[in-house]
């Protein structure tokens, strides 16, 4: 899991390089998803990729999806805990789909 928060740091100082100076073009809550999402699909991807016999697609979507709802949803919060509540919901995502992962690969080994 160190190297998925590693690898969504990295992705959201990326998507925040890439969409800084566009910022101009989009809202701030088109901005915010897009950042989100390339956060969570990074984290994921990670995730997966460390993951090994893992679907790291499902858990590149989970991280792409949870982290830009968790980003829309702390949009408003201008408090240090923002960061903490983008990484709750995303990671909720992320865990949920490991979970679901695990259970289907027990499953096909039974």
């Amino acid at each position: 899991m160190f190297f998925g928060a590693i690898a969504t740091l990295i992705g959201f100082v990326l998507g925040r390089i890439i969409f800084g100076p566009v910022d101009f073009a989009y809202s701030y809550v088109e901005i915010t998803i897009i950042w989100g999402m390339i956060g969570g699909a990074i984290g994921g991807t990670a995730v997966g990729l460390v993951s090994a016999g893992l679907s790291f697609w499902i858990l590149t979507l989970a991280g792409a999806i949870g982290f830009s709802i968790g980003m829309v949803i702390a949009t408003p919060v201008d408090h240090w805990y923002k960061w903490a509540l983008v990484g709750i919901i995303g990671g909720a995502f992320l865990g949920a789909a490991l979970g679901y992962l695990e259970k289907r690969k027990t499953k096909s080994h039974s």
